[in-house]
């Protein structure tokens, strides 16, 4: 037993995430588990989309080509399906099985659910087991005998193996993969073989489950005829008025990895498997049997696996039929296992779900589990419905256990709560599962959440972007707890970031409290705008490359940063390493000026409005930077270069301090000597016009193909002024009072160079495109003489966006206190011919932090990576906030051909043409005859099929 006990502890594996579509309703686990816990009886009539019971039903199983019962269980929607979402043509969908669309949904959301990133996953070993049993889209599309429903998918579309390998290859899972058939066990056996490759090795995570979905008649008519079936379509389990059972359909999976490693990566666990197993009935008195002894034996044999005895189980999922024959069996097999080892008095109950939702067949067992799972996690055990008086083969006096008829809570016990889950073949094959509760999770000091901050981005994804309002309504019913308790704040921001794949459709949602992300939801749920909600496409890399743009002069006013100031730690920092690096050059405080009252703000004269304007970019940089966005290329206007140099490394923090105080102190002394007027002008019509004023009148910058600052003697730019108006061009006075770029500056020239003949530049980190000169920049280059270029020269700013738009770049993002140049920059991309996107680090009166956080989401959006660690830090291992169903728009009907109209019309049965051999009685071979015969001569009467 020591030896058991150590394979236990070693061979535990983890259900991180369950994904399902099973009838009521219950598109996802939490809806099925509100169907159980409220005991609704989810067997519905037969919906005409599946196949016309007005015409095939009847009360008599007898009666040739007929089927009894008319109902059973459904799931919604079971055609609708997105082919773009999975990389599908919709030429293809038309002849893939539903059942592997309807995998391939669950499969991603088991994943999601489990908090594992598809995409991350792709190449990995990945293993996928799949229960499957009956094929009826196969049996549709064979059945024209003239062939022409068949086409080039038909084959990949209707086969058994695809079951499984369709999620393989569209996932790109290199693990194990397995299409298996045991018929009503082939999910749970599904799941024993996932945990076997898990443990040898073979795997390290898989997806496991099952699936059955109706489409044709032909198989609930064949099991008509075999006695399986309720006439009265009632899922009775257990009870004495069990006449058969009821066919349900339902797809499920469950995520599973080593129970160390779901511990180790922090992953949420639903519930532990502590032991799985599989047997034979063997030679019983007809193969669809069952057979007690094989049941108990195997029970047995997985509790003695997972160290426990069979009586230290809490619960039993039965298999629970509803057959007159097959519910006696498993009571009394289940009365005789659970009773070993079973302390007086420990309560046990044992229910089943096919009471609510009919028998899935091959996906019975995963239907199960995942109830039992949810069991254990609510610790809560749903009533077992349509139970009036007791099979009377089944004797209660004998029972170790209860069946619990009303909603009960999970009994007393002693270590984790277990619970096993039976299910059986109807060719013999049992499988057998044992689960025990999560262990509770091991606090981390690194997953605490920073006290204090003011905002963060919950980021929504999808393909299709019409699923983003979808998603916005979910997460505000996450939200207000309505489908349980209301998910914590930090659980779904940090599910949504870390935990959910980022598709190409985002929407960035910045919040500060529940109240401000459920307004901004319930904004893009109406389809209105709201300025913190950011809507964007992922790009490719080469489209989403991004360039750093640091403004000039003008942008400053003296509220700049105040916020940020306040708020953010990085911006403190920044500021005041920057008013320390001034005050070596200055005799004044950077921050008691830039935090002084309105009435006294010097912050329009130039001496300080440079340096702060500097320190406002080099602190947004550093902003920038703790968010994990870095830039792909530098540029700066103008003054705007200092802080550019700097965060491209090519100053020290000290030398960027000492040029910015000695220019602007250099600068101040010019004031009153001229001024600047922009105009509309080409460079080359700019050119011609400041011609006979030259020696008073310089081109200061040439942002765009038709913006133009001119610089210099004020009653010459007023001349130009009138002459341009006269021609109704436009021109307009900026309101600064020193002549920058200009003739003007000559003046200073000498100071200047000494003043910064210190300067050590260094390379480059990063792409640099300078704008006092044309072409690109090393870094090493940009020394003093640099600067007076810089000064006196023109700002190349249209030719250095043209050079970066050469070179591939088509994201701008203005580092200042107030975006300025976008309209620029989108003037010289549009006379390119390209395209491009402009951003604001923030805006002059908005908002900062607010502005400043869209425009990361913005960035997000485009695919720009930020860091989401920072943003929504792990708070717990995540919970299943916020789940994302892929896209179902535009579902196809899943019938090809000239009948895909009209679903439920009845096609000429197989067996009705004459020239079909195996079907016409009359054309059947003399040996199939006799064998026929045969058949009939020797059954046994003993072997009543109406047991599973």
């Amino acid at each position: 037993m020591a030896d058991a006990n150590n394979r236990a502890l070693r061979n535990k594996v983890a259900i991180i995430g369950m994904g399902c579509r099973l009838p009521g309703g219950a598109s996802d686990h939490r809806a099925y588990w509100r169907n159980l816990v409220e005991g609704k009886d989810c067997i519905t009539p037969t919906p005409p989309d599946r196949y016309d019971v007005r015409t095939l039903g009847s009360r008599f199983r007898d009666k040739p080509g007929r089927l009894v019962g008319g109902r059973g269980g459904y799931i919604d929607g079971f055609d609708e399906f997105d082919p773009a979402f999975f990389g599908i043509s919709p030429r293809e969908a038309d002849h893939m099985d539903p059942q592997q669309r309807k995998l391939l949904e669950v499969a991603w959301e088991a994943l999601e659910d489990g908090g594992q990133r598809p995409a991350d996953l792709a190449g990995g070993n990945v293993a996928v087991y799949v229960g499957a049993f009956t094929l009826d889209y196969k049996i549709l599309q064979f059945a024209d005998l003239g062939f022409t429903s068949l086409a080039a998918h038909t084959a990949t579309g209707t086969m058994m193996t695809m079951v499984s390998n369709r999620i393989s290859y569209c996932f790109d899972f290199r693990g194990p993969n397995l299409s298996i058939d045991t018929a009503c066990s082939s999910s749970l056996v599904a799941v024993h073989l996932a945990c076997q490759a898990l443990n040898t090795g073979e795997s390290d995570l898989a997806l496991a489950g099952g699936t059955l979905l109706h489409m044709a008649p032909q198989y609930t008519v064949a099991e008509t005829k075999g006695g399986f079936l309720s006439p009265e379509g009632r899922s009775r389990t257990f009870d004495a008025a069990a006449d058969g059972y009821v066919r349900a359909e339902g797809v499920g999976l469950v995520a599973l990895k080593r129970l160390d490693d779901a511990v180790r990566d922090g992953d949420r666990i639903h519930a532990v498997i502590a032991g799985s197993g599989v047997n034979q009935d063997g030679h019983t008195n007809g193969i669809t049997v069952p057979n007690p002894d094989a049941q108990v034996d195997l029970i047995r044999r997985v509790c003695a696996e997972a160290g426990i005895t069979p009586g230290e189980l809490q619960y039993m999922e039965a298999h629970g039929t509803s057959t007159p024959v097959g519910d006696p069996i498993e009571a009394n097999a289940l009365a005789r296992a659970l009773a070993i080892g079973r302390a007086p008095g420990a309560r046990a109950y044992v229910g089943s779900v096919k009471t609510n939702i009919g028998h899935t067949e091959s996906a019975a067992g995963i239907a199960g589990l995942i109830k039992t799972v949810l069991s254990i996690e609510h610790r809560t055990i749903p009533p077992h419905i349509n139970l009036e008086n007791l099979n009377p083969a089944i004797d209660p006096a004998t029972l170790p256990y209860e069946i619990p008829t009303r909603p009960t809570d999970w009994p007393a016990h002693e270590g984790p709560a277990r619970a096993g889950v039976n299910s059986f073949g109807f060719g013999g094959t049992n499988a057998q599962v044992v689960l025990e509760e999560a262990p509770r999770p091991t606090p981390d000091i690194r997953t605490t959440a920073p006290a204090g901050r003011p905002w963060s981005i919950l980021p929504l994804s999808a393909r299709n972007p019409d699923a983003l309002v979808e998603m916005a309504t979910g997460i505000r019913g996450e939200l207000a707890g309505g489908d349980g308790p209301a998910v914590a704040l930090d659980d779904l921001g940090h599910t949504l970031a870390h935990r959910r794949q980022h598709l190409t459709e985002r929407l960035s949602v910045v919040y500060s409290s529940r109240a401000t992300l459920d307004e901004a939801l319930a904004a893009h749920e109406r389809g209105e705008p709201h300025p913190r909600v950011v809507h964007g496409r992922a790009r490719e890399a080469a489209g989403r490359r991004l360039v750093w743009v640091f403004t000039g002069m003008g942008p400053q006013w003296w509220g700049m940063g105040r916020q940020l100031l306040a708020e953010e730690p990085v911006i403190r920092d920044a500021v005041a390493a920057c008013d320390r690096a001034l005050r070596e050059f200055a005799d004044w405080s950077l921050i008691e000026e830039m935090t002084a009252d309105e009435s006294v703000s010097r912050l329009g004269e130039t001496w300080l409005a440079q340096p702060a304007n500097f320190a406002v970019q080099v602190a947004l940089a550093a902003l920038w930077r703790s968010h994990g966005v870095r830039p792909d290329a530098v540029v700066g206007h103008s003054t705007g270069e200092i802080a550019a140099f700097h965060a491209a490394g090519v100053y020290s923090l000290r030398d960027a301090a000492r040029i910015v105080v000695h220019r602007s102190r250099l600068q101040q002394t010019l004031a009153g000597t001229g001024a600047m007027l922009a105009v509309s002008l080409s460079e080359d019509e700019a050119e011609r016009r400041v011609r006979p004023y030259s020696d008073r009148v310089s081109i200061a910058a040439v942002n765009s193909p038709t913006a133009i600052t001119l610089a210099g003697d004020e009653a010459a730019l007023t001349l130009l002024a009138e002459e341009l108006r006269a021609e109704q061009q436009f021109a307009k006075f900026l309101t600064v009072e020193v002549p920058y770029h200009s003739v003007g500056m000559e003046r200073i020239k000498d100071e200047l160079l000494a003043a910064l003949a210190p300067l050590e530049p260094r390379p480059a980190k990063f792409p640099l495109y300078p704008t006092g000169v044309e072409g690109t920049a090393r870094g090493e280059e940009l020394d003093a003489s640099y600067w007076w270029k810089n000064v006196r020269d023109r700002v190349r700013f249209r030719s250095a966006v043209d050079r970066i738009a050469d070179d591939g770049h088509q994201v701008f993002l203005e580092i200042g206190p107030h975006p300025v140049l976008g309209h620029a920059i989108r003037e010289c991309l549009d006379a390119g011919g390209t395209s491009g996107l402009t951003l604001p680090s923030i805006r002059c009166r908005e908002n900062e932090s607010e502005r400043f956080a869209a425009s990361l989401g913005s960035l997000h959006n485009l695919g720009v990576p930020i860091d989401w660690d920072l943003l929504q830090p792990g708070v717990e291992p995540p919970g299943p906030a916020a789940r994302r169903t892929p896209e179902r728009r535009g579902g196809r009907a899943v019938r090809p051909g000239p009948d895909a109209d009209r679903p439920h019309r009845r096609r000429a049965p197989l067996g009705r043409r004459r020239d079909h051999a195996l079907r016409e009685r009359r054309g059947a071979p003399a040996d199939l005859r006799r064998a026929g015969a045969a058949g009939r001569r020797h059954r046994r009467p003993a072997a009543d099929p109406r047991h599973r």
